[in-house]
């Protein structure tokens, strides 16, 4: 039997967290924070509903300067790079400073990867560096947020995937979370509207 992994996505709370974003990513193994938290009782609140791996954004102060700006995570066999804004990831995400520096292929190999906690019975790896080297032929996402406006988008093998703002709403876009489904190497996706 296939192992199934529910990723709840969220980003731009800014300090609020809504009953509807929590109803929303009830059932998730994990929930990835795309920075702009805005309160420690953020990641409390989330923290309820399963293990929270949060980013620090660009209006995170005080103790969430604690938290790294980027992290890559392998989930379900899928690399997945998180961060708050997407401005700042180069044509490749997943090159590591010193392959985008050399122009160097990033190796297939799987060195570097820490052992695995768990999450939802399956493994959940966090990967030091800023880069996660893996096979062209596996999916990838990159997770981010700081525009507060939903979009999946597969460019060059990648899914580009931010579950726009679940905090206060921002001129007329909408109030968003998101969810990945990763199942057999495989990732779904979808963009919830509150």
């Amino acid at each position: 039997m296939a192992s199934k992994l529910t990723v709840g996505v969220v980003s731009d709370t800014h300090g609020l967290v809504r009953p509807e974003a929590i109803e929303a990513l009830r059932g998730s193994d994990v929930i990835l924070h795309a920075g702009d938290i805005g309160g420690h009782h953020v990641l409390q609140e989330l923290g309820e509903i399963a293990p929270v791996i949060p980013v620090r954004g660009n209006v995170d102060g005080g103790w969430a300067r604690l938290l790294p700006e980027r992290r890559t995570l392998d989930l379900g066999g899928v690399p997945v790079l998180i961060l708050h804004d997407r401005a700042l990831v180069g044509l490749d995400p997943f090159l590591t400073e010193a392959e985008a520096a050399s122009g160097a292929a990033p190796p297939r190999s799987r060195s570097g990867v820490t052992p695995a906690k768990r999450a939802g019975g399956l493994a959940l790896a966090l990967r030091p560096g800023r880069g996660c080297a893996v096979p062209r032929s596996r999916e990838r996402v990159v997770v981010f947020g700081h525009s507060h406006q939903p979009l999946a988008e597969m460019r060059q093998g990648v899914l580009w995937f931010n579950p726009g703002s679940a905090g206060p709403r921002r001129f007329r876009l909408p109030v968003s979370v998101g969810r990945l489904v990763i199942e057999d190497g495989r990732v779904r996706h979808h963009l919830l509207t509150l």
